[in-house]
């Protein structure tokens, strides 16, 4: 069935339900499908990622190592973005470099994961923290169409979605699919495809329930020593 609502109006609707919440928390995976170049070289590439907020700016984002296929067990951390509970800088840590790094806000801590997590990261921090001068993804698509309503497939659960086509300024000739949920307004799925690449973000989120402070907080792992290139790669490019 065809939306009654026009595709811009579906994102408002969603924005309008990211400003007004007192709390925000998702699950999520990226996932990158390759087929490689004549069936030779192709991979699955899997990233889980979670957000936590309070407003007005309490948030922690982070994501994991990818996911190896067949292997079991929790993924280790690759990137983590946080803010404490007043005001002050934003910290991050990066396993490559295996250090924190504070930073005056998120415009550096998110540009630099940006691509590392499949823009997962500048995907909805962004707009809860409301930085105008880094809009995030919602606020920067063009040419929003509203398609046919449908139940889209997150994380194992059949949702009931409004759908639209939007694109991107930096990619003005590829169609995103964005998924919202009929329900709520919340974004729960991206669909886009590059060439033969295929790119599938799946959001499990809730608004306006309680987020624990341990959830805030990131404790880097002990283990982790990262390595001497990414420590000069943070340093020169990310910090």
């Amino acid at each position: 069935m065809q939306s009654t609502m026009s595709g811009q109006s579906i994102i408002d609707r969603a924005l309008a339900a990211y400003a007004g919440c007192t709390t925000y928390a998702d699950e999520g995976e990226f996932v990158l499908d390759s087929p490689g170049v004549a069936g030779l070289g192709g991979f699955r590439d899997v990233r889980p990622f979670r957000t936590r907020f309070i407003r007005p700016g309490r948030v922690l984002f982070g994501f994991d190592a990818h996911v190896q296929p067949g292997k079991r067990g929790t993924p280790p951390p690759a990137f983590a973005l946080w803010t404490g509970a007043g005001p002050g800088p934003v910290r991050w840590w990066w396993n490559l470099a295996s250090r924190i790094t504070e930073a005056p806000d998120a415009t550096i801590p998110i540009s630099a994961a940006t691509g590392i997590s499949g823009g997962t990261a500048a995907m909805l921090v962004p707009t809860l923290l409301e930085m105008d001068d880094f809009p995030g993804l919602l606020e920067s698509v063009i040419d929003a169409r509203a398609q046919a309503s449908e139940e889209a497939e997150v994380l194992g659960e059949r949702v009931g979605c409004d759908v639209v086509l939007a694109r991107h300024p930096a990619a003005p000739d590829e169609d995103i699919r964005l998924s919202f949920d009929a329900r709520t307004g919340l974004l729960v799925r991206i669909e886009q495809r590059t060439g033969k690449d295929l790119e599938i973000t799946s959001i499990r989120p809730r608004t306006d329930g309680a987020v624990n402070e341990d959830e805030l907080v990131f404790t880097p792992p002990a283990n982790s020593r990262g390595t001497w290139w990414g420590r000069m790669v943070q340093r020169v490019f990310m910090s």
